[in-house]
């Protein structure tokens, strides 16, 4: 079989012209989500963590096909449906949904038949080709099956772009950023913070490939001044052991208090949206948008995604989606973390919101608001049908014909579910919330931390 990894690939002659081409309704989505966590391939908690988040993809709009490492649940699929999108969904052969990466199903041809195409080959083959995060196998393979994969072959931009480690260099001269020093191994982080701790100094710890929340940790001298090294691995680590114990990562100064956490996007060129993180114990739950103009003016957060995409642009020619997590201080002003060199929760936002209200440009015009939890708690175990039906007895499902109410955006699995709530304002969508929690959910699990007392 023709190796297509060694197939030579050259990016597109109008690499501006084909970045911002607009997504057309022949273009497939690969949901490759666990090359998020610095890896290819994920087993155990974060495949199925992969698995879940994955069905996220029925929501992102105008793709005829949507390659998934599992089928997604029949009535969620049904569901997603009735708002409108319809996709085609392809499970590749060769994926195994708990030893997951989607570069398995890298196969041109069906097994034993070299003469038929694979499911994912004819996903691909005429069609444009989008993904989770930018993949240079991926582009191989894309350009092998006669695909387009927008910006041409990525290399290893994408890593680099993500690199937290970088991200002071990215971001010169367009926000301030914590000073660090970087350390290897999970032995050595937790050595240097409890020598910080020692000197009085207040410590934040970043993961420098991470996603999803999960890399950032914050230490008061104040709590955690008195913890032991194993005390301080124990909360580095949380539920994700195996990301951490060979990571590089740094170990910053502490900048101060934080009162809220916005963000911004930016894609082929420039700004896209902001939303506002919703995060429990550190780890993100899900996210607001558009932020709210006591946090954080518009005008800047547009300014930093603009700037921030050009200077990636600029000093590593990257070409492909990001979002900037920034930090609102006491004193008003912004401060810079990581960006993140892919999609992220917020497309899921954006792309609900945008399927029942319309543009986002016209959100703050229009006081549309957003909120989306992805870790919404259930009061008990359930499935999805039995969620569907008690949101759909009080009538607080919303449609296109009446978009204020909610929509199940992740299906249930156990006590856990994804709930996007759709309001006129924010109060109105804050209400929206307490509604929900007293009907389905926990009013404790249920409570976050963000700038509008989110919690029931």
């Amino acid at each position: 079989m023709k190796d297509f990894f060694k197939t030579p690939i050259e990016p597109p002659e109008q690499l501006d012209e084909l970045a911002v081409r607009p997504i057309e309704q022949d273009a497939t989505f690969v949901s490759n989500i666990e090359l998020v966590l610095g890896n290819d391939r994920v087993t155990g908690s974060l495949a199925k963590k992969v698995r879940e988040v994955s069905q996220r993809a029925l929501w992102y709009p105008d793709y005829e096909h949507i390659v998934l490492p599992e089928a997604p649940d029949p009535s969620f699929a049904w569901y997603v449906g009735t708002l409108g999108l319809k996709p085609n969904i392809v499970v590749p052969d060769g994926i195994d949904p708990y030893n997951l990466s989607m570069r398995d199903a890298f196969v041109p041809h069906q097994p034993g038949n070299p003469k038929e195409p694979s499911n994912f080959a004819k996903a691909i083959q005429g069609r444009m080709v989008e993904s989770f995060v930018l993949d240079q196998k991926l582009a191989s393979f894309v350009n092998y099956c006669g695909g387009t994969y927008p910006g041409g072959p990525p290399g290893d931009r994408p890593s680099q772009a993500n690199n937290k480690a970088l991200f002071a260099d990215y971001s010169q001269g367009i926000v301030q950023v914590p000073k660090g020093k970087k350390h290897t191994g999970l032995d050595n982080v937790a050595a240097a913070v409890k020598a910080r701790l020692a000197q009085g100094k207040d410590t934040f710890v970043r993961h420098t490939q991470s996603g999803g929340g999960f890399g950032n940790r914050s230490f008061t001298k104040q709590s955690a001044g008195k913890m032991s090294l194993a005390e301080i691995r124990s909360y580095l680590v949380g539920d994700h052991p195996e990301s951490w114990e060979n990571a590089t990562v740094l170990v910053e100064e502490h900048l101060g208090r934080i009162t809220q956490s916005p963000a911004v996007t930016f894609g082929w060129t420039g700004f896209l949206y902001d939303n506002l993180q919703l995060t429990q114990n550190g780890d993100y739950r899900g996210s607001i948008s558009p932020v709210p103009p006591e946090v954080a003016n518009a005008r800047e957060l547009q300014y930093i995604g603009d700037a921030f995409s050009a200077s990636l642009r600029q000093k590593i020619n990257y070409y492909g989606p990001g979002n900037v997590d920034l930090g609102l201080m006491v004193d008003r002003k912004l401060i810079g973390f990581e960006c993140n060199a892919r999609f992220t929760g917020a497309r899921h936002v954006i792309a609900i919101g945008e399927l029942l209200v319309g543009p986002w440009k016209n959100w703050r015009e229009n006081n549309d608001v957003a909120v989306s939890v992805d870790h919404f708690t259930l009061n008990r175990t359930m499935d999805f049908d039995q969620l569907y039906d008690i949101l759909d007895r009080e009538e607080l499902l919303a449609t296109k014909a009446k978009p204020q109410g909610v929509v199940i955006s992740i299906p249930p699995r156990g006590r856990v579910a994804g709930v996007h709530i759709q309001g006129k304002g924010y109060q109105n969508t804050v209400a929206l919330h307490r509604e929900i929690v007293k009907l389905t959910g926990d009013p404790v699990a249920n409570t976050y931390d963000n700038p509008l007392n989110f919690s029931a």
